[in-house]
């Protein structure tokens, strides 16, 4: 049985997704936007108004992120707290690890203080038949 096209198009959507993701973070991990005359762009919205918009600090806050500093990203941009984690394994099953992300991961990230909200999503549920 072929594939439908949406499944290609989807697919090709997620590589390229992927692909700029992996550009972005190469690029966050060899260019620091916190020093003066970094060749990363500021905020366009502050540099017209003078105002900051709840994107201000992003560029910053990823940097510290691709640098394993979870606090500093935190303090760049309060507005990161959505944290995802990614879980691949070249020995379980994709149905394993969602039941692992929703009954181990799952809980004890919800136990952190001051976490709102914590979602399993991708991989493979269990299906009812």
């Amino acid at each position: 049985m072929q594939a439908p096209a949406r499944h290609y198009a989807l697919a090709a959507t997620v590589a390229a997704c992927g692909a700029v993701a992996a550009a972005g973070a190469w690029v966050l991990q060899r260019v620091d936007p916190n020093v003066a005359g970094s060749p990363l762009p500021g905020c366009v919205f502050y540099q017209f108004t003078g105002l900051y918009c709840p994107g201000c600090g992003m560029t910053r806050a990823l940097h510290a992120l691709v640098h394993g500093d979870l606090a500093q990203a935190v303090a760049m941009n309060p507005l990161l707290p959505v944290l995802m984690v990614a879980l691949t394994s070249d020995t379980q099953p994709p149905e394993r690890l969602y039941d692992l992300a929703d009954t181990v991961l799952k809980p004890a990230i919800a136990q952190i203080p001051g976490v709102a909200q914590v979602q399993v999503s991708g991989g493979a549920p269990h299906a009812v038949r």
